[in-house]
């Protein structure tokens, strides 16, 4: 048993090895996936946040709620999903007023 490869322990595995190696494939594609979608959720989060803080101390509560409802999304929304939802008439509720009329079906 000393001389056994990586091939080897992979054919002795047979059936149980080959799900396991198809699923780990499948997890780093995901994990991979959400890396690349979330890229930029630190660098904007930051960016907005030193706007806002920057009109809450001068007062002006009105701009910050604006600058707020501006970069309303989710993270990692792509601007094509957004103008798609526009095009669509979708409505998202906003903090200030909610509407009865929120498109849920994407």
């Amino acid at each position: 048993m000393e001389g056994l490869s990586v091939l080897d322990m992979i054919r002795q595995g047979a059936l149980v090895t080959y799900p396991l190696i198809v699923m780990s494939m499948v997890v780093l594609t995901i994990i991979g996936e959400r890396l690349w979608a979330l890229r930029g959720l630190v660098s904007g989060t930051l960016r907005v946040a030193g706007s806002v803080v920057g009109q809450l101390q001068r007062g002006d509560f009105k701009a910050a709620l604006v600058t707020v409802q501006q970069n309303q999304k989710a993270p990692g929304a792509s601007k094509r999903s957004r103008r798609s939802k526009a095009a669509s008439g979708c409505s998202v509720p906003s903090v200030s007023a909610r509407r009865s009329s929120v498109c849920w079906a994407l």
